[in-house]
C-alpha cells in the first residue's frame, strides 16, 4: 500500500488508529463492505524514529528505510525541509 493509499483509506474511513509499543508501529481495522477485516500496520516518523533509537540502544548502527514509499515521514524524522528560526 503506498502513502497516499494509505492516507485515503484513512480519510475516507476515519479509524481509531492505536500505537503499539510491542509491535513499534500505528495500526487500525476495518471491515471493508462484503469483505473480511483488514488489519493495517504502519509506520510514521514517530514509530521510526522509535525504532532507530531502540536499535541505536541495542548496538545497531545501520537501518535500512524504504524509499520512496517513506519519503515524506523520512523527510520529518531526518528534519529535512524545515526553516530555521533567527
Amino acid at each position: 500500500m503506498t502513502w497516499s493509499e494509505l492516507n485515503e483509506l484513512l480519510q475516507k474511513r476515519r479509524p481509531s488508529v492505536y500505537f503499539s509499543d510491542d509491535l513499534c508501529a500505528h495500526y487500525f481495522t476495518f471491515m471493508p463492505t462484503g469483505g473480511s477485516p483488514h488489519f493495517i500496520l504502519y509506520d510514521d516518523a514517530e514509530s521510526m524514529e522509535k525504532k532507530l533509537r531502540m536499535a541505536a540502544e541495542m548496538g545497531i548502527k545501520e537501518a535500512f528505510l524504504p524509499y520512496p514509499e517513506a519519503a515524506e515521514e523520512l523527510t520529518k524524522l531526518l528534519g529535512i525541509g524545515k526553516k530555521e528560526t533567527p
